[in-house]
């Protein structure tokens, strides 16, 4: 999705682990991946991405936020973009159920939003602060305090830039 976005002229977008894109700390969009293993493995991929934002939403939600409409000077055909996505998306997928994540894995120091970054990490009512040390073999996010480095790959806790 990113790179479909860059082919439409949107520079400097980011990844933040574990999903979402930003633009300056700004997220523009999300994606979500949700696997259910019984005797086959079934994958959903959902994807948001901020077409129009308007002011009184933005102002609603609780996260810096963006919009196509923001950061285009045309903005792109929501169809013609949303099948570019899509025909990117199943490459993507394919490459990597062949692969795996090794591939992909080289890439994410260029695009990581959360890279040497403090943090805070948000599990109900517990803060912890943390330095952002990338990603692992796995894709878990890899974070340091004080001169342990952790690992991470439970997405339902929350992670903010700390400053």
């Amino acid at each position: 999705m990113l790179n479909t976005l860059k082919l439409e002229g949107i520079n400097g977008l980011q990844l933040k682990w574990p999903n979402d894109i930003l633009y300056k700390r700004q997220k523009l969009a999300g994606i979500l991946v949700e696997s259910r293993y019984g005797r086959q493995q079934n994958t959903v991929v959902g994807i948001g991405l901020n077409f129009e934002l308007p002011t009184t939403t933005q102002q609603q939600i609780q996260q810096a936020t963006t919009s196509l409409q923001q950061l285009c000077t045309k903005v792109p055909c929501r169809n013609a973009l949303a099948g570019k996505i899509i025909n990117t998306m199943i490459e993507t997928l394919q490459h990597f159920q062949s692969h795996g994540l090794h591939d992909f894995i080289s890439q994410w120091p260029q695009y990581d939003a959360l890279h040497n970054q403090a943090i805070t990490l948000i599990n109900d009512c517990e803060r912890t602060d943390a330095i952002a040390r990338g990603i692992n073999e796995q894709g878990e996010l890899r974070y340091q305090i004080g001169d342990q480095i952790h690992t991470l790959s439970n997405s339902h806790i929350s992670i903010r830039f700390a400053s």
